[in-house]
């Protein structure tokens, strides 16, 4: 290592590889599943006519679906808040895209929906927006606000369904002006799921833009797109009312129904997942503070187990000491969490439907 003695210059110095302690916290976060989880919301799975059996979201960790509900797909034109509902937010006006821009490398197209076979790649409706990327190259698709400035310093948010099977190639955006575009999570390559995004409308010059940008791919590729709404002042995105659902069982990497859920609809999975890794960019957990002295018993546990074999035999009573004691306080249960509670397999009651939607 050479030598650095300038003023100000910051050393830190580690009994331990920091790299060992990571990858310490990282075997920790799998072995205390399921005393320490994350809480899975899943909203992203559409409810296809006629199908019972649907892929459980990978988020969830086998055996830990814990709750599945019906939620209502809102209709983008006829809800009140959308600021977008004077346009052609859900793809249906004419035969054409009309009021969306596309730059030149989106090829955008109408998408007819049939039956018999029912065409999968329309959300809601009659029709959606069928995009295509060109290859190695960039592009947006979006609307434009009609009287943005009401809505200057005030929150938005905005939603679409999209359609993919390629991962992290299409965003959600909002862009305020020619001001550099504010882009949500992208879409996992799962099928339909809702792509959301927020910002504050600061400064509004003449236009607020919201949207899809689209990522550069080697190859061209297709995705669809339906039911955009935008809304001013609430501090998220709207969602419909929901009715819980008792019928189903999970089967392998499947949840299954005994009869197929009405159409129309989404399904909002709940259920336990394991808590994120850390990376050497990325160090984040999602864990409430109360909890983390748990997880750091875990991984000073895990931590003390790998030291054990690569020791002298004079220092293994003491950390085997530090196993004996760290492997006491995993084991007294404070701090653990307690799942989400069970609801499944019980008869709806007589007269009602078994979704809760006559």
């Amino acid at each position: 290592m050479s030598a650095d003695g300038g003023t100000g210059t910051t050393f830190e110095l580690y009994r331990y590889d920091p790299d060992q302690l990571r990858d310490s916290v990282n075997d920790a976060a799998n072995q205390a599943f399921p005393a320490l989880f994350k809480r899975i919301d899943d909203r992203t799975l559409t409810i296809a006519p006629g199908q019972a059996r649907y892929a459980r979201p990978s988020t969830i960790e086998p055996g830990y679906t814990r709750q599945v509900y019906l939620l209502p797909k809102i209709e983008s034109k006829s809800y009140s808040e959308n600021l977008l509902k004077d346009q052609n937010c859900d793809m249906e006006l004419a035969s054409s895209l009309t009021n969306w821009t596309d730059t030149s490398n989106i090829t955008a197209a109408v998408e007819v929906d049939t039956t018999t076979p029912n065409n999968f790649m329309v959300y809601r409706g009659d029709q959606s927006a069928k995009l295509t990327c060109a290859a190695t190259s960039t592009g947006t698709f979006t609307l434009s606000v009609t009287d943005p400035t009401n809505y200057e310093s005030e929150e938005l948010n905005f939603s679409i369904w999209v359609y993919s099977k390629y991962a992290s190639l299409v965003s959600p955006m909002l862009q305020v002006d020619s001001d550099t575009a504010v882009t949500g999570t992208s879409h996992s390559g799962g099928g339909w799921e809702r792509l959301i995004v927020s910002t504050t409308a600061s400064n509004v010059g003449s236009t607020i833009k919201a949207g899809l940008t689209f990522a550069s791919n080697s190859a061209v590729y297709t995705v669809y797109a339906d039911e955009a709404i935008l809304t001013s002042g609430p501090s998220e995105n709207p969602i419909g009312y929901e009715t819980i659902i008792f019928d189903w069982d999970e089967e392998g990497d499947s949840i299954v129904f005994r009869s197929a859920p009405p159409s129309h609809y989404n399904l909002h999975i709940v259920g336990c997942g394991a808590l994120e890794t850390l990376t050497s960019g990325a160090d984040t957990i999602t864990l409430e503070p109360h909890r983390i002295n748990l997880l750091l018993d875990y991984a000073a546990l895990t931590f003390f187990e790998g030291e054990l074999d690569q020791t002298s035999a004079e220092d293994q009573n003491a950390i085997l000491r530090q196993i004996t004691h760290y492997r006491n306080k995993t084991e007294n249960g404070k701090g653990e969490m307690v799942a989400p509670s069970l609801k499944k397999n019980l008869l709806p009651a007589e007269g009602s439907s078994s979704y809760g939607v006559l």
